[in-house]
């Protein structure tokens, strides 16, 4: 099969994806990293799991796919330093909010000097993390205002009422400034907030919402 034929569909898998798609790239052939779990619900209940049944249900996936499906582009740099930015923000304030629980879950009959020590210990690492979440902070909003598309994207974002610059930092990054996704609704979708029906004849449900992966 000649190059200008293929299509190449592979699991994101982190970093070992990550490579994989640059090279994929760097080489100009068509391809596809996908989420796992997007593959894995659509082709529904299955038994085993292997590579090699891997290898079959991405090729299902794909060919079942094969007239609507659009290879993924490399997200430019400006994207992919703001993604790692964020990334970075959400382990500080994973490790914040930990130790902040690890304190309210303290024995309460433990001696009151013991608890004095530990939060003597806590309670300076959690300062540390807040001032780290804050200097991340800056750093994505410099980012932002560094680059003229994605600061006027953020300025039309941040003027709906409830968007903050950090909410407005998440759509950028993970829409590739709204350029992945080919309509509103599928980027409702992908965000978690698109209410479907959930009904079958007399039967009403609660309307339910769902997700789909970007098309970028």
């Amino acid at each position: 099969m000649p190059k200008s034929q293929w299509f190449v569909c592979f699991e994101n898998t982190g970093s070992y994806s990550k490579a994989l798609f640059k090279f994929f790239c760097e080489k100009s052939i068509p391809r596809r990293e996908e989420i796992a779990a997007q593959i894995s619900k659509s082709l529904g209940i299955k038994r085993g799991k292997n590579d090699k049944v891997d290898s079959k249900d991405i090729c299902k996936y794909l060919y079942q796919r094969r007239d609507t499906i659009r290879p993924n582009v490399l997200d430019d740099s400006r994207i992919s330093q703001l993604k790692k930015l964020l990334s970075y923000r959400d382990q500080l304030v994973k490790y914040k909010v930990g130790l902040s629980v690890c304190l309210k879950d303290i024995n309460p009959n433990l001696e009151k000097d013991f608890v004095t020590e530990l939060q003597g210990l806590n309670n300076p690492l959690i300062k540390k993390l807040k001032k780290s979440i804050k200097d991340v902070e800056s750093k994505i909003a410099k980012l932002i205002a560094s680059d003229e598309e994605l600061n006027q994207t953020n300025k039309l974002v941040t003027s709906v009422v409830g968007i903050g610059h950090i909410t407005s930092a998440y759509m950028i990054a993970y829409s590739d400034n709204f350029k992945a996704f080919s309509d509103p609704k599928k980027f409702a979708c992908y965000a978690g907030i698109a209410p479907f029906e959930n009904s079958s004849g007399l039967f009403k449900g609660k309307n339910k919402v769902t997700q789909v992966s970007a098309v970028k």
